[in-house]
């Protein structure tokens, strides 16, 4: 009697955690079962008002030394301007120096030489809160960690379109042994909200 033998080939399919067969964008093919990743769509509605509220003007900043002088000191003004913006509490603006320091070709003089001061907080054009001056205080060396400069608090959840401002005095104090030089940077203001 003869044997014989038969091969059958069937097909199967296979879904295994997070793996699957259909077109669904839900599911990712990867090439093993460990470090696969996968997306999916994100959708937020909205409703009501949210509006903007921004920085919208940091003026420049330029100090003369004056003969035999240790210091240097000029004015500093920055101003927030709201547009239909639901009430945030609290807010603030806060000042650092891009990179933590001035240069002037390879030296360097850090952030903490310049110190915010007398920082005055004028009545502000519409708007809503409460809006008043920071202590100030020495700039920060890690150029990111802000001094503060002006807050507002007590703001509902209505909507305000104002601007407000924000000015006082800076001071440099050059370390010892600082090179002679035009010493440039970026005065960096931050709206915390």
């Amino acid at each position: 009697m003869r044997r014989r033998l038969i091969i059958a080939v069937v097909s199967s399919a296979v879904a295994v955690a997070g793996f699957g067969l259909g077109g669904s964008s839900a599911y990712v093919a990867c090439g093993g079962l460990d470090g696969c990743s996968g997306t999916s769509v994100v959708t937020a509605t909205l409703s009501g008002t949210v509006g903007t509220r921004s920085v919208a003007t940091v003026a420049p900043i330029t100090m003369t030394n004056v003969t035999q002088g240790t210091t240097l000191s000029t004015t500093w003004d920055a101003t927030v301007a709201e547009v239909t913006r639901t009430g945030t509490n609290p807010w603030s603006i806060q000042a650092t120096l891009g990179g933590g320091h001035v240069s002037y070709l390879t030296n360097q003089i850090p952030a903490s030489a310049f110190v915010i001061s007398g920082a005055t907080a004028p009545a502000p054009t519409g708007g809503g809160g409460t809006w008043a001056a920071g202590a100030g205080g020495a700039l920060n060396n890690d150029g990111t960690t802000g001094t503060p400069l002006c807050s507002n608090t007590g703001q509902g959840t209505s909507t305000y379109t104002g601007t407000y401002d924000c000015n006082g005095t800076i001071t440099l104090t050059p370390p010892n042994g600082t090179v002679q030089g035009a010493y440039a940077g970026t005065f960096v203001v931050t709206l915390i909200d």
